[in-house]
């Protein structure tokens, strides 16, 4: 089997999650806007510290992303 590919990405300080899910459906070519829009919804997770929130707006920091495919 051929090695996994690795995608490497930065999400800039002050993005939106709209703006977080078009770019990463714009770089990473198996994951789209559907797919994305799942993983930032607030209702798949239940985490203490997400309990007064309505999004993960502000959660999804500035970092260095890494998507192994």
């Amino acid at each position: 089997a051929p090695p996994p590919v690795t995608y490497k990405f930065i999400i800039p300080e002050g993005y939106t999650v709209k703006q977080i899910v078009d770019r990463v459906a714009q770089e990473i070519p198996f994951i789209d806007n559907i797919d994305m829009e799942e993983a930032v919804d607030i209702s798949n997770y239940s985490y203490d510290y997400l309990v007064d929130s309505s999004s993960l707006e502000g959660v999804l920091m500035e970092f260095l992303w890494y998507i192994f495919h």
